[in-house]
């Protein structure tokens, strides 16, 4: 919980600005799918570095070339 804290504390000033620019992207329909979606990347990006958090992905050689899968994320932190 005080990881959370960290993380809204350190993006305090940046919060207003990228959640009404969120809600105007979704709204408006100016922007396109990859336009909100390098948005929120942007978001995640601060969100990980006001927290320290750091993403590690192990065993994406074990998933399939083609066909359909499903990801379950593990909480270790």
């Amino acid at each position: 919980m005080k990881r959370i804290y960290y993380m809204i504390f350190r993006n305090f000033i940046r919060f207003p600005y990228l959640y009404f620019k969120l809600i105007y992207m979704v709204k408006s329909g100016k922007y396109n799918d990859e336009e909100r979606y390098e948005f929120l990347k942007k978001i995640v990006y601060y969100a990980n570095r006001g927290g320290n958090v750091k993403i590690v992905s192990t065993g994406g050689e074990l998933l399939p070339e083609n066909g359909n899968y499903i990801l379950y994320p593990n909480h270790q932190g």
